[in-house]
């Protein structure tokens, strides 16, 4: 409940959260980013249209 009254997180979507935020982060360490845009339509399925389109040496 305390998380969807976070700016820009919904009731409906505060549940996912936390797994939002854990996977981020692994993605940010995998790929050594520091920063990365979210969007929060489609994490996962952003994640890995950048990474088909992320030079082989990435992917390996």
């Amino acid at each position: 409940r305390r998380r969807a009254q976070l700016p820009g997180i919904s009731a409906h979507r505060a549940p996912q959260s936390l797994a939002g935020a854990v996977l981020a982060e692994t993605l940010m360490r995998v790929t050594g980013h520091d920063v990365v845009d979210i969007s929060p339509w489609s994490t996962k399925e952003g994640m890995l249209l950048t990474l088909l389109d992320a030079p082989s040496e990435l992917t390996a």
